[in-house]
C-alpha cells in the first residue's frame, strides 16, 4: 500500500510540475515582444554601436573582445545598408515568434540572430541580455506555439490533448530559473546585504541608473534596509518555490514580476526591467488560467513523462517532446551550466574554458550587485576644441557650453539604456583600450572640431550614505593631427582630487 501511495504522490507531483501550454505561450509573446523593444532600441544607435564608422569599429572588436567560438553575422557587415538590412531580417524573425508562425523555426532563428547581435559589440550589454539569451536558447526545446498562434490555428485540433507539458525541455527552463536567482542569492556575500542591510541604500545613490523616485526612496532608510533583505530573502526563496506546488510557482511568478517591475520603478535598467519581469510566465500554472475561464475545447489534465508526445495524429497534433540524443545533450548542457556557475562563485572574474557554452552563449554570471553594490559613480564632461579655439560640449546630449557641474539628473544625460552601460564601462580601467574608438566617433561629430578632451568626474558613496569629494580623471585626450604644445594634456593628467580640481580644469579648458 505504502509503495503505490508513494507512486501517487510522485506522479501528483510530476503533473504539478509540468508547465501550461498557455503560460508557454503567454512566455512566447512576452520575450517577442521583449526582443522587439531591443531591436528597436538598438537601431536608434545602427551606425554609433554596429559600423565601422561608429564608436567600436569590428576591428576594435576582433581585437580586444573576440573569443574564437563566437560567430556573428552583424560583424561581417560594416555599413550602416547591410546593418539595416540584418535588421529588418531580425525584426522579420521577432515577428514571426511573436504570432506563432512555423514557431520552431523563428524561434531558432531569433535565438541565432539574437546572438550575433550580441556578439557584436559586448560592451553595451547588461543583465537583461543575459537572461534574453540563456532563457530563449532552453524554451526552444518547449512548444512555445502550441497555443494562440499561427501554428496552432491551422493545425487540426483533435480530442484529449494536453492542457500541460512535462519533459526535460521545460525541466531545463525551470532549471535555468533556478540557476538565476540561487545564484544571485548566494554571490551576494558582502556585509552590505547580509549585515548592514544597506545595499539598496548604495544602489539609490548611483546617479547613472537612479530615476528621479530613488532620491524619494533616500529619505526613508528604514524602508531601504526592509527592501534589502526582503530582495535577498526572495531571491534564495524563489528557487524552491518553483519546485514545490502549483500555488507556490504561483507565488514565485508574481513575486518575481512584482521584485523586478519595482526596481524599475527606482532604477533606469532599460529593457531588462521587462525581460526580468516576465522571465517567470512560462511557469503560470493551470489554476491560474482556469481562475480566469475556462480553455475552449476543454483540455486533458497533463502529458505525462516520455519521449513521444501521447497524442492521436504524431507530429501533426503538437512537436514532439525531445528524442533520446537530445535529452542526452540537453542532460550535457545543463551538467555544464551548473559547473560554470559554481566555478564562477568560487573564482570571481575568472571563467571557466567551456567553448560549448561559450559557442551557444550559455556561458553567465549572476552577480547583479553582487558580493557588494557598486560604490562609485560619477559623470562624463567631454571638450571638444573647434578649428576657432572655442571649447564646446562633445557629448552626444549635451548643449553647446560645456560645465562642470553636475547634472540634476545624470542619467537623462545618455541617450538610452545602451548608451549608459557603454559609458560605465568605458571609465573603468580594464576597458581603457575602448576609449580612442569612442572619442575618434564623438570627435567626428563636431564640426570644425581640432582635438577632444574625455573626463570623468567620480564620487564615492562612503558607509555613512555621504559622498567623498569630487575627483576628476582624464581618460583620454584625441587629436587627428599635430597641435602646438600648449594644448598636452600633460597638465589635466595629473590632476589630483577636491573642488580645486574642479576649478583648474575648468580654467585650463577654457
Amino acid at each position: 500500500m505504502a509503495p503505490a501511495m508513494g507512486g501517487s504522490l510522485i506522479k501528483k507531483w510530476l503533473q504539478g510540475m509540468a508547465l501550461d501550454l498557455r503560460s508557454l505561450a503567454l512566455m512566447r509573446m512576452a520575450y517577442a515582444l521583449c526582443l522587439l523593444q531591443d531591436l528597436a532600441i538598438r537601431a536608434t544607435d545602427l551606425t554609433a554601436h554596429y559600423t565601422d564608422w561608429g564608436a567600436q569599429p569590428s576591428y576594435v572588436v576582433t581585437r580586444l573582445a573576440w573569443d574564437p567560438a563566437f560567430f556573428s553575422l552583424h560583424l561581417m557587415q560594416t555599413s550602416r545598408e547591410g546593418q539595416a538590412l540584418i535588421f529588418l531580417v531580425t525584426a522579420f524573425a521577432y515577428l514571426c515568434l511573436l504570432v506563432g508562425y512555423r514557431t520552431r523555426l523563428a524561434g531558432w532563428a531569433s535565438w541565432f540572430l539574437l546572438v550575433s547581435l550580441q556578439n557584436r559589440n559586448p560592451l553595451i550589454l547588461d543583465g537583461g541580455d543575459l537572461y534574453l539569451r540563456c532563457l530563449l536558447f532552453w524554451l526552444l526545446f518547449c512548444p512555445l506555439g502550441a497555443r494562440w498562434s499561427v501554428d496552432a490555428a491551422r493545425r487540426p485540433t483533435s480530442e484529449g490533448e494536453p492542457e500541460q507539458v512535462l519533459h526535460l525541455g521545460t525541466l531545463a527552463y525551470c532549471l535555468q530559473l533556478t540557476f538565476i536567482y540561487g545564484w544571485a542569492c548566494a554571490l551576494k556575500k558582502g556585509a552590505e546585504w547580509t549585515v548592514e542591510g544597506t545595499a539598496v541604500h548604495y544602489a539609490m545613490r548611483l546617479d547613472g541608473i537612479a530615476s528621479p523616485p530613488a532620491q524619494w526612496l533616500l529619505q526613508h532608510p528604514d524602508w531601504m534596509r526592509g527592501l534589502n533583505f526582503a530582495v535577498l530573502f526572495f531571491e534564495g526563496l524563489a528557487p524552491i518555490l518553483i519546485w514545490i506546488h502549483p500555488i507556490t510557482r504561483l507565488l514565485a511568478v508574481l513575486g518575481l514580476t512584482g521584485m523586478h517591475l519595482g526596481m524599475s520603478a527606482f532604477l533606469h535598467l532599460g529593457a531588462f526591467a521587462w525581460i526580468a519581469a516576465s522571465a517567470s510566465w512560462g511557469l503560470l500554472p493551470s489554476l491560474f488560467w482556469r481562475r480566469l475561464g475556462p480553455d475552449v475545447p476543454r483540455r486533458a489534465n497533463a502529458a505525462p513523462l516520455g519521449w513521444r508526445w501521447p497524442l492521436p495524429g504524431g507530429d501533426r497534433a503538437l512537436p514532439r517532446a525531445p528524442g533520446l540524443y537530445l535529452n542526452i545533450l540537453l542532460v550535457f548542457l545543463l551538467l555544464r551550466v551548473g559547473y560554470c556557475n559554481y566555478y564562477w562563485s568560487r573564482h570571481w572574474k575568472v571563467l571557466p574554458r567551456a567553448p560549448d557554452l561559450r559557442l551557444l552563449r550559455l556561458d553567465q554570471q549572476w552577480n547583479m550587485f553582487a558580493p557588494r553594490p557598486v560604490s562609485d559613480d560619477g559623470y562624463y564632461v567631454v571638450a571638444a576644441e573647434t578649428a576657432d579655439g572655442d571649447w564646446v560640449n562633445g557629448w552626444i546630449a549635451g548643449g553647446p557650453q560645456i560645465s562642470w557641474d553636475k547634472p540634476a539628473h545624470v542619467a537623462s544625460e545618455y541617450p538610452n539604456a545602451r548608451w549608459r552601460k557603454l559609458m560605465m564601462n568605458v571609465c573603468q580601467s580594464e576597458h581603457q583600450a575602448w576609449r580612442k574608438s569612442l572619442m575618434e566617433y564623438l570627435f567626428s561629430r563636431i564640426r570644425k572640431a581640432r582635438a577632444l578632451r574625455l573626463y570623468f568626474v567620480l564620487e564615492k558613496t562612503r558607509p555613512d550614505g555621504n559622498e567623498e569629494p569630487l575627483v576628476v580623471q582624464h581618460l583620454g585626450y584625441y587629436c587627428p593631427r599635430e597641435l602646438d604644445t600648449s594644448l598636452a594634456p600633460s597638465a589635466f593628467a595629473s590632476l589630483s582630487s577636491g573642488q580645486e580640481v574642479l576649478n583648474l580644469a575648468l580654467k585650463e579648458a577654457y
